[in-house]
């Protein structure tokens, strides 16, 4: 699968299931991160209380996609081996700082983060809501669906404790 961002927009060419899992797993899981360190920045307890509040969602986010997966090995869809080197790919579009050592730069600038954060949140939900047509599986479209809405309240979220800062 290859993913194009034009403008606002996503274009993927070669939707493939098994890739649109493992890159929202890696999404979640960076998100996962993120928020972890966030945590560790900010100082204030009920946005302390949101973003603690946010990785359970990613968390469960991930829980979700990782299950897609399994559903598609069971169905015999056992992946290859480019399925390992799709997990180690920077998905520069959703992962805009290089490495943990920056990611740790960034949240030490509260504001710069939770832009940052607002601005991955919105990536995650175009990518979902592409993908959500290309699905076979019209339960997993719905999930998407709903997990693109819960990505948007995060965005929310994020907004009210930047506008708050």
């Amino acid at each position: 699968m290859k993913i194009e961002e034009r403008g606002d927009q996503f274009i993927i060419v070669d939707f493939n299931e098994r890739e649109a899992y493992t890159i929202a797993c890696r999404i979640e899981e960076e998100g996962i991160r993120f928020y972890g360190k966030l945590l560790e920045a900010v100082a204030d307890p009920q946005a302390k209380g949101v973003i603690e509040h946010l990785i359970r969602e990613e968390r469960r986010h991930l829980a979700f996609f990782t299950e897609c997966l399994s559903v598609l090995e069971e169905g015999g869809d056992e992946g290859f081996e480019e399925d390992t080197l799709l997990k180690n790919i920077d998905f520069g579009i959703f992962q805009p700082y290089e490495a943990m050592g920056d990611l740790g730069q960034i949240v030490d600038n509260l504001k710069k983060a939770l832009r940052l954060g607002i601005a991955v949140e919105n990536k995650s939900i175009q990518l979902y809501e592409t993908c959500q047509g290309r699905i076979s599986d019209p339960a997993t479209r719905e999930e998407l669906k709903r997990i693109a809405c819960e990505e948007a309240k995060h965005a929310a979220a994020l907004e009210k404790i930047l506008n708050a800062v």
